[in-house]
């Protein structure tokens, strides 16, 4: 009989998940700051552009909270097989996917929003995802239309819009 391997026991699992639920409710909490910087109220609308990402990072905040309540509470799921590490394809779905939305999080003040409600799921589903550029463009497409027309038209937000 052979000792599980070294990374499954519940001491290492529960350092882990409480390191995991620790990194996102503090990435939440950054949110949230940089959020408040934006402002909630708008000036012109009702809905300020800080608003947004407050809701996103209260969510992600409950998230981790949650997460770390099962894993203090053992009621987190576990399974025999020990954690892979991500092969070559895994790390760059993961590197693309976050310099996506880095990239948008510092540049979107500067870029047009269909511009960037495009790139997302464009780029998501083309280089991560591995779909064809039809179905990327027609999927980017679609979100974008969808998107402007809920919050600019709908809604009556004031999106960023690239003017020369």
């Amino acid at each position: 009989m052979s000792a599980p391997p070294p990374d499954t026991g519940p001491s290492r699992r529960l350092l882990r998940d409480t390191i995991g639920s620790a990194v996102c409710m503090l990435v939440a909490v950054v949110i949230m700051l940089a959020s408040l910087s934006y402002g909630l109220r708008g000036r012109t609308q009702v809905v300020g552009p800080g608003l947004f990402p407050m809701i996103v990072a209260s969510f992600l905040l409950l998230l981790g909270a949650l997460w770390a309540y099962q894993a203090w509470t053992g009621r987190v799921a576990t399974s025999d097989e020990p954690v892979e590490i991500p092969d070559r394809a895994g790390v760059r779905s993961i590197v693309v996917t976050s310099l996506v939305v880095l990239a948008c999080a510092v540049l979107f003040d500067r870029l047009d929003f269909r511009l960037t409600m495009f790139g997302v799921p464009f780029v998501v589903l083309r280089y991560v995802f591995g779909q064809p550029l039809a179905r990327s463009v027609g999927a980017g497409l679609a979100i974008t239309i969808v998107s402007y027309l809920v919050l600019a038209e709908g809604l009556g937000l004031a999106v960023p819009v690239f003017r020369l």
